[in-house]
């Protein structure tokens, strides 16, 4: 019989740990989310926006989720606004699923579109990168707002780099002129000065201030970005309303 009671003790000894962490894990989560509300509130939303991170990573709730994605939404963070909605949809509670559904659309609608044409010199070993990534010319891409940085390399090397500036809802079309032949210091340079309207000011990443600017139409004097969603009471820890221009989950 003792040796029965052991494991038995053993286990729920084991048991009684891995609650009281589950339970140590929400109560982190809770601070979390309840910080994020207040920066939201103060329209920090940049610490929102980390607060909610972390409050999702201890505990993955779909009120969380909502509150993250108009987080990321007001940073100008569009694509993972949209990941988020959807990823709320998959598991939605029935009386917001509508709203939830406009929301990502708007979110959508907004997210900018890049597609590059290479017009001549592009030969079948050259790369075409965008932030650093590999993509395909004749390819509508979705990228953030912001200044992203379009290059073709050859060999490694780069032998046009241009840099544009992707606003809200915008769709447009990057025509490169690739150098043929090698690769000299002089084909870069020519490069980028054709390309670049102005590359005395293309290495500067986008300040947060340029970001409010063009996201002017998300975010505004506390203007509707994400629906303001209808609250209730509840006893759920994970609930709270911030100001217009938020999803409201309470």
């Amino acid at each position: 019989m003792r040796t029965l009671l052991l494991p038995l003790a053993l286990g729920v000894a084991l048991l009684g740990q891995a609650r009281a962490a589950a339970q140590e894990e929400e109560a982190v989560a809770r601070r979390e989310f309840r910080a994020g509300l207040d920066a939201a509130r103060a329209e920090d939303w940049q610490e929102a926006l980390e607060h909610f991170e972390r409050a999702y990573e201890l505990v993955p709730r779909s009120s969380i989720l909502a509150n993250l994605a108009s987080a990321q939404r007001q940073t100008g963070q569009l694509l993972a606004a949209r990941r988020s909605y959807q990823l709320w949809l998959e598991d939605p509670e029935p009386a917001l699923t509508e709203r939830v559904r406009v929301e990502l659309a708007e979110v959508q609608r907004l997210i900018p579109q890049i597609t590059i044409e290479v017009d001549q010199g592009f030969g079948s070993g050259d790369a075409i990168t965008l932030d650093g990534d590999e993509v395909r010319q004749d390819e509508a891409i979705d990228v953030d707002p912001g200044r992203r940085s379009i290059a073709v390399r050859r060999q490694g090397e780069v032998v046009v780099q241009v840099r544009v500036d992707a606003d809200p809802g915008e769709r447009e079309v990057v025509s490169l002129v690739v150098p043929a032949g090698g690769i000299t210091p002089r084909d870069v340079a020519i490069a980028d000065a054709v390309q670049a309207e102005d590359p005395g000011e293309v290495e500067p990443a986008p300040s947060r201030t340029w970001l409010w600017v063009t996201l002017g139409v998300v975010a505004v004097a506390g203007a509707a970005v994400a629906l303001a969603l209808a609250t209730r009471g509840g006893a759920d820890p994970f609930r709270g309303s911030i100001p217009p221009g938020s999803v409201v989950v309470r």
